[in-house]
Formats: C-alpha cells, sequence, structure tokens
C-alpha cells in the first residue's frame, strides 16, 4: 500500500500498488488484474482485484478528522467510460469496500455526461482540459442530507495525474461533504517508456501479432447473475 503526496480538496489519498514495477515495463500483481479486468473484462480478475482491495479499508480509520461528526461515510465509485463486458471496475471495488463495513456504497452518486472520451488517450500535460469534458456532477438527490454533511471516499482504478480526483472532490464538497478521502487500486506513471506501453496496451486484445504474454488471457467475460 502506498500513500501519494496530497492533491487539492482530498484529505488523503491511498494506491494499494504501483501498475508498474518502477525498475522495468512489466506490470506488477496488481496492475495484471488492473489490466485483465479493465481491458480484457476478466470478471475473475476484477473479483480477486475486489478482494485486495478491501484491505484499504484500514487506512480509512487512520486519516486525522474523516469522520469527525460520527457519521458513516459514503462510498461513490468514479464514473467509467463505459462497462467492460457486463461490468465496472470501478463499482465492484466500491461495493467490496462496502462489504468491510467501512461506509455505505451509493450507486449513481457520481455521473458523467461524455462516456466516449478515454483519459488515457490524453496526454497527461492536457488532462485537466479532458477531465473538464467528461461533465462529471454530483447527484444532490442521492446525498444523505444533514446540518454537518457527510464524509465522502472516492473509489478508483487507476490513477495518473489525479486530475479526475480533483475536480470529483471539489464537486462533492460543494454538494455538502465534509471531507473526502480517495482509494485507488494502483497508480501508473508519466514517463516515455510508460506511455509507449500503454499505447501498445489499447491495441493488445485486437493485436494478433504480439506474444501470448500479451493477449488477454481467457476468462468469464461478464459478472454472473445473482441467484
Amino acid at each position: 500500500m502506498n500513500t501519494m503526496n496530497p492533491i487539492t480538496g482530498l484529505n488523503a489519498l491511498f494506491v494499494l500498488d504501483d501498475y508498474w514495477f518502477s525498475d522495468r515495463t512489466e506490470r506488477t500483481h496488481i496492475g495484471k488484474l488492473v489490466y485483465r479486468a479493465k481491458d480484457c473484462g476478466d470478471f475473475n480478475a476484477a473479483r480477486d482485484l475486489a478482494d485486495l482491495f478491501k484491505t484499504l479499508r484500514k487506512q480509512v480509520g487512520k486519516v486525522e478528522g474523516f469522520t469527525k461528526n460520527k457519521k458513516a461515510p459514503l462510498i461513490a465509485a468514479v464514473p467509467s467510460s463505459g462497462k467492460k463486458a457486463g461490468f465496472q471496475l470501478n463499482v465492484l471495488l466500491a461495493e467490496a469496500l462496502a462489504e468491510t463495513g467501512v461506509g455505505t456504497y451509493v450507486a449513481g452518486l457520481l455521473t458523467r455526461q461524455n462516456t466516449k472520451l478515454r483519459l488515457r488517450e490524453v496526454s497527461p500535460d492536457l488532462r485537466h482540459r479532458g477531465v473538464a469534458e467528461l461533465g462529471y456532477a454530483v447527484k444532490t438527490s442521492h446525498m444523505k442530507t444533514s446540518k454537518v454533511g457527510w464524509p465522502v471516499i472516492l473509489v478508483d482504478d487507476v490513477i495518473l495525474t489525479g486530475s479526475t480526483l480533483r475536480m470529483l472532490a471539489a464537486l462533492l464538497r460543494k454538494a455538502g461533504a465534509t471531507s473526502v478521502i480517495a482509494l485507488v487500486a494502483a497508480r501508473t506513471r508519466t514517463n516515455s517508456t510508460a506511455g509507449l506501453v500503454r499505447q501498445v496496451d489499447r491495441k493488445e486484445p485486437w493485436n494478433t501479432k504480439l506474444t501470448p504474454k500479451h493477449r488477454c488471457p481467457s476468462g468469464p467475460r461478464e459478472r454472473p447473475a445473482k441467484p
């Protein structure tokens, strides 16, 4: 688990692990799970990642003043560009976190109008502009009204520059959140080598010239129906 430098509007930010090893262009275990779940639609990988994500629960209680008003936090998933084979990774992570009892997951608390633009295809130095074009909003009808407001836990799968979390934290505070922290599965990097790898990532599921180890592994591509 890593603690990142503060982002404006966030009381704290905790990351499960890096996406890439620091000394080579190879994914860490967490990076592999994120890739398989997010880019390949592998539900088994998503479930395994969600189980590991639950360990971030213990970090919430360490944030000074986060629950000073004794209100149980609301848990919000960062809206993604769309479902991958029947599930949204951020929602699975948020639901898993709620299962630990650390807070209440509120489906649809955050919304996004533009689902076509993918931030991973936007240059890091322009991401703040890309985020502004996504049309994020807080569905205030989903916020529990109170004179003292509620703390909120933001859940995301990957962080690069922090532009998305910065904007969402500001929107949540404007809507009445007393404090906001973020829990993220993986931190990726912005150097040129990683940038080249990300360009390959977008082609991997369809590029037959890549070696088998770079192709999406087989696995269930849909969330099993509840009995």
